[in-house]
């Protein structure tokens, strides 16, 4: 959580007349929404950093360090992990259990185009409130996988993973 940058995220938002829409809640925010909707909390990580691309000591320090400020400010934390970016490697997943966290949840496929794979993580659904309800109903009925599967188009096992050098 970056608390430092709450306030001056928020007087940017208001000098432009403008709410990014795709940024994080603010503690606040985020307080607020756990009250009116009686919604539990997971882990993202500290900073957001692609797992893949972090030694084996950030890589935990990121997760644990996420559930411990979660868990001090809040009653009803999860340890399932969204992995940052949907990215992850053979050694990024099984890392979760180092930072205290029972499942990964990547955005390789979707819940209903194939069972659930410890290694491979339990598929999430990004949403954002840009989508309208018809987009997020597409994404929960798997049309698109099964779209990729009349295709001929196989999901690979891992995401592909952005170079360094490109």
């Amino acid at each position: 959580m970056a608390k430092a940058l709450e306030g001056p995220l928020g007087r940017l938002e208001e000098e432009l007349g403008w709410r990014t829409p795709q940024r994080s809640m603010t503690e606040p925010e985020l307080a607020g929404f756990v009250a009116r909707t009686g919604a539990q909390i997971g882990v993202h990580t500290v900073s957001h950093s692609a797992l893949p691309f972090l030694p084996d000591h950030e890589l935990l320090d990121e997760v644990r360090g996420c559930h411990d400020e979660l868990r001090a400010r809040f009653r009803d934390v999860v340890p399932h992990l969204a992995v940052p970016f949907g990215l992850f490697d053979a050694r990024s997943l099984p890392a979760r259990r180092g930072g205290g966290m029972t499942v990964s949840l990547t955005l390789a496929g979707s819940a209903l185009d194939r069972p659930f794979a410890p290694a491979l993580g339990m598929p999430r659904l990004c949403v954002v409130r840009e989508h309208a309800p018809g987009v997020l109903a597409l994404k929960v009925s798997g049309v698109a996988a099964l779209l990729d599967r009349v295709r001929g188009r196989r999901s690979a096992q891992y995401p592909v993973l952005p170079s360094p050098t490109t």
